[in-house]
Order: C-alpha cells, then structure tokens, then sequence
C-alpha cells in the first residue's frame, strides 16, 4: 500500500513500529491544532518582519517593488497571479528567505520523547517535554 504525502493522512493511518495501537484521536487533533497554528503564526510573523527590513533597507525595497511592478504590468486587467507569476519572483523570494534566516517565525517548539534514550550523558525518559530552540 502507498503512503499517503500529507500529514493528517500519514497520522491517521500510521502505527507505532513497536506494534502499540494506532494514534488515538486525541494526539492527532493535538498535532492537527499545532500545525494550524504554527502556520497561522509563521505566515504574519514572516509578513511582518519583511514590511520591517524592507522599512530599513530602502534599496531591497526599490528591487522588490520593481520586481513585483514588473509582474503585475504583465497580466492583463483583472487577472490574478498565478503559479507561473509566482516563480518569476525570484528576487522577492531571496528576500522573504533571508528574512526567514535573520527572524524565524518561531523561536522554537516543544518534542515529547517516545522513547527513553541518553543525550549528551543525560537520561532522556520516555513522554518528557523538551523544547528545542531554533535560532540560539
């Protein structure tokens, strides 16, 4: 049987290696919501600290908005962007991953162990919380 490629899919039919039951809802719905918000807060936090660097740095500004000016003089009146629009911003999109480099989204986020295993000589027990911090 293939894989499903997305996530909820995955979760609903994945099983512990170890033969254990199925996830149970409860886990999948916690995960689900982590997900959702995750994305709600990486897209705003990422939107908001491009409008700020591009607020300081005037001349990635100006490249930016040539570009993106470009792009829309091309499409004829009341045509949205499409994916093809989208692929041309190469300059914008060199922006929004530096800004993803210098500001991620999120300053971390927290892993429960499945398993106990020793990390760095210390004991590590299964269903304890770590946070792992992405940008220290």
């Amino acid at each position: 049987m293939q894989m499903p490629q997305d996530a909820m899919s995955c979760w609903l039919m994945e099983t512990y290696s170890d033969g254990e039951d199925e996830l149970t809802e409860a886990y999948i719905a916690e995960k689900l919501c982590a997900v959702i918000h995750a994305a709600y807060d990486a897209i705003t936090d990422t939107m908001c600290s491009t409008v700020i660097f591009l607020s300081q740095l005037p001349p990635v500004y100006d490249a930016v908005l040539k570009e993106l000016t470009e792009i829309a003089e091309s499409k004829d009146e009341g045509k949205l962007l499409n994916w093809g629009d989208i692929q041309k911003m190469k300059y914008t999109w060199n922006v929004v991953c530096e800004v993803l480099r210098l500001q991620p989204p999120g300053s971390g986020t927290f892993r429960e162990a499945i398993t106990d295993f020793v990390h760095e000589g210390y004991l590590i027990p299964k269903g304890m919380k770590a946070r792992i911090v992405l940008h220290t």
